[in-house]
């Protein structure tokens, strides 16, 4: 019998009223490694320990990949769900310092976009997108990519048909 032992190290980025994650970030293996970092709309729970189904997804997805971690950023850190999406940036400058920081890192590899169709209509969702990309250093505006379908539109993480599929990516206009 073999037994294999994996440490998963969580942190997570929380306003102190804790209405905001800003952050999510798993790495495992040694410091330093390859990560990606996903940006998704905005986070379900504060916690670092419970998965939401998106979050699952993309650890599976990461792990699949290659990569010894990932962070999940957001368009938004609100957490309240019964708000419109633009309604729940609250602590823009908190938000943009931080993910200046954090998608900037060396060991980022890959930026990958995975809110869905939403960010390539006019509306909050792409401006806040624009906002985000406009904070990377031109080299990593290199590394941006989108989960896309078939037909190369943008998809969530959660759409049925790539569940358990290898993400396709591609860079897209936003």
């Amino acid at each position: 019998m073999k037994v294999e032992t994996h440490t998963i190290k969580n942190e997570v980025f929380l306003s102190d009223d804790r209405q905001n994650r800003y952050l999510l970030q798993r790495t495992w293996g040694s410091e330093n490694q390859a990560i990606v970092a996903v940006i998704t709309l905005k986070p379900v729970s504060v916690s670092g320990v419970e998965n939401d189904l998106t979050t699952m997804l993309i650890q599976n997805h990461v792990v699949e990949m290659g990569y010894q971690g990932y962070l999940v950023a957001n368009l938004v850190s609100g957490i309240d769900s019964s708000k419109k999406l633009s309604e729940t940036l609250l602590d823009r400058e908190t938000e943009d310092e931080l993910l200046k920081e954090v998608l900037n890192k060396k060991e980022v590899q890959q930026i990958i976009i995975g809110c869905g169709s939403v960010v390539t209509q006019k509306g909050f969702a792409q401006e806040r997108l624009k906002e985000i990309l406009s904070l990377l250093t031109k080299t990593n505006q290199h590394k941006v990519v989108a989960i896309v379908d078939d037909d190369n539109r943008p998809i969530h993480p959660l759409v049925p048909s790539i569940r358990n599929q290898p993400w396709t990516l591609k860079k897209i206009k936003i």
